[in-house]
């Protein structure tokens, strides 16, 4: 599961486009076609229908949030985070990992972002005891703790966004898998894309 996140995330941070190839070879006659998985039929079959036409030695590009998947890949991603309580040891650096001033006081708030990641480590820490005293996690789900965190999680990503657009968002959601995915390399990543976007023109 560990190795599938690290890869989900830098497919979300340094791709948000989906390239499908078409080649065979006498050992993979069919490496190229989009198997079923969890794709809707009608666009598999239209996609795998598109290679078919474009024959041997081809690749297409495609939009891939939004378009090729419902929502976007990182937020799914943060959901299942919060659903599962799994966060590697974000909690020790109280969430705040990519957030560049934490001292900055949350837009209608009256918290600074600071004070919201303590809170979110002190609420994680007391559903991860419970966790390891042998309660299921859809026990802890219910709870008023649980829901409080979640909901804090919410808050905490649309400040973000209000205060300094999705980028930073793009670069706090690596340190929410710091074990396995390292800051500094996704960072520059991260800066790289956002600086060709915004030299691109486009909206």
């Amino acid at each position: 599961m560990r190795k599938f996140m690290q890869w989900v995330m830098v497919v979300a941070l340094t791709c948000s486009t989906c390239v499908l190839t078409s080649f065979s070879n006498d050992d993979h006659p069919a490496v190229g076609r989009i198997q079923d998985g969890q794709w809707d039929p009608q666009v598999k079959n239209a996609l795998n229908e598109l290679l078919d036409q474009a024959g041997i030695d081809s690749y297409a590009v495609f939009d891939f949030d939004q378009t090729s998947i419902v929502h976007d890949i990182t937020n799914a991603l943060l959901v299942y985070q919060i659903e599962h309580l799994c966060f590697a040891d974000a909690p020790a650096h109280n969430f705040l990992d990519g957030i560049p001033t934490p001292e900055d006081v949350m837009q209608g708030k009256g918290l600074t972002y600071a004070e919201m990641g303590s809170i979110l480590s002190a609420e994680y820490d007391s559903m991860t005891v419970r966790i390891n005293a042998g309660e299921s996690i859809d026990s802890i789900r219910k709870s008023d703790v649980y829901l409080d965190f979640r909901a804090r999680m919410v808050t905490l990503m649309e400040a973000m966004d209000e205060q300094w657009g999705s980028w930073v968002t793009y670069l706090w959601q690596p340190g929410l898998l710091r074990v396995i995915l390292k800051l500094k390399p996704v960072e520059s990543s991260v800066m790289l894309l956002q600086s060709t976007w915004e030299g691109s023109g486009l909206p």
